[in-house]
């Protein structure tokens, strides 16, 4: 009884440690995400420079040159991360520095004229145009409505979207009433940064944003995880090649004060508990979901403690049928020496 005892206060202190590592791993997570701010700030001060500079002008592209251009160029090269500056103007010009790899480029349209739009290098020291200037496939997407006033009015708001360099960008806008939009980007690879040195513990992380966009993910073999709206979907691969769903729009929204709660999917023979919630990063509303294997240490503990209560049983068991044989053989020995006995005072008489 008491070596039962034990076993089963081992097999709870290795499940605590399972569970401490699967909370750790998604505080781990959490703490990531809310390491990511936008732009907010950087981007309101940008537009409140140029709005007094410009004041009403009517632009030009020399004006764009002279008065734009210069404070676009010292925040690209001041502010941390930031691989993108834009100014949109209400009339369709546009003026933005960006860079690829080691090298600094600006993007603008020289008229109002949609169609005409060309790259060209700069100096990454002074930002001056040099070089032959391209026409660029980069198709600007103007709606003067967002220019005007942006889903929270006046004050910056967020967006993901791919940049002038094809990467995907967290973004902080900021509408310049009357005037056009300006945009502040870094890259979304910086989420990557965050999670590249975190220990999952042995599970899989899928994030993503609101919209599907995945921004990192430690992947699960056979298995294909899709996030839409604060939800996600989870589809395993069959025997044939092919994904068929297994749980649809799961959600991940949590009431205040409430515990994760999982949901036991099997992959591969393996039993999977999936978490998922709901995060903010760098102001764009995001999803992450947490596989973790219960083929650990938690299962371990649990078969090595069957197996350990089967083996004491299985002792007992034969510690009993031992003692019971050697008492029959006992008793059989007794009763034959006394038939002995019994045979030879007969014989003496």
């Amino acid at each position: 009884m008491e070596v039962c005892l034990k076993i089963n206060q081992v097999e709870h202190i290795i499940v605590l440690q399972a569970d401490e590592a699967r909370n750790k791993t998604i505080r781990d997570v959490e703490n990531a995400t809310s390491m990511l701010h936008p732009l907010n700030s950087s981007a309101l001060n940008l537009a409140t420079v140029l709005s007094a500079k410009l004041n009403g002008t009517d632009l030009t592209f020399p004006i764009i040159q002279a008065n734009i251009a210069p404070s676009l160029f010292q925040a690209l090269t001041t502010i941390p991360r930031v691989t993108e500056v834009e100014f949109m103007g209400l009339d369709r010009w546009e003026f933005s520095y960006y860079r690829n790899d080691e090298q600094t480029f600006a993007f603008f349209s020289n008229s109002s004229a949609p169609s005409t739009s060309y790259t060209q290098p700069v100096n990454r020291d002074t930002g001056k145009l040099f070089g032959e200037a391209v026409e660029s496939n980069y198709t600007i997407a103007f709606n003067s409505t967002r220019f005007v006033e942006g889903p929270r009015g006046i004050l910056p708001y967020p967006s993901l979207e791919t940049g002038k360099n094809q990467d995907l960008l967290f973004k902080s806008n900021v509408p310049m009433v009357g005037m056009g939009l300006i945009s502040i980007g870094f890259p979304a690879d910086e989420v990557k940064n965050q999670f590249s040195h975190l220990d999952f513990h042995g599970s899989h992380l899928h994030l993503a944003s609101n919209d599907g966009q995945v921004l990192f993910e430690k992947e699960l073999a056979d298995t294909q995880i899709f996030v839409y709206n604060g939800t996600y979907s989870l589809k395993l691969k069959k025997q044939n090649g092919a994904y068929e769903d297994v749980v649809s729009n799961v959600s991940c929204k949590l009431e205040d004060d409430a515990d994760l709660e999982h949901l036991d999917v099997k992959i591969n023979e393996k039993k999977h508990k999936f978490y998922c919630s709901t995060v903010d990063i760098a102001g764009i509303d995001s999803v992450y979901v947490l596989a973790f294997p219960e083929d650990g240490n938690e299962a371990a503990a649990h078969k090595s403690s069957m197996l350990a209560i089967m083996l004491l049983v299985l002792t007992l068991v034969g510690s009993v049928v031992s003692l019971c044989l050697f008492i029959f053989l006992i008793l059989k020995a007794a009763r034959r020496e006394i038939v002995f006995y019994n045979l030879l005072d007969r014989a003496l008489s």
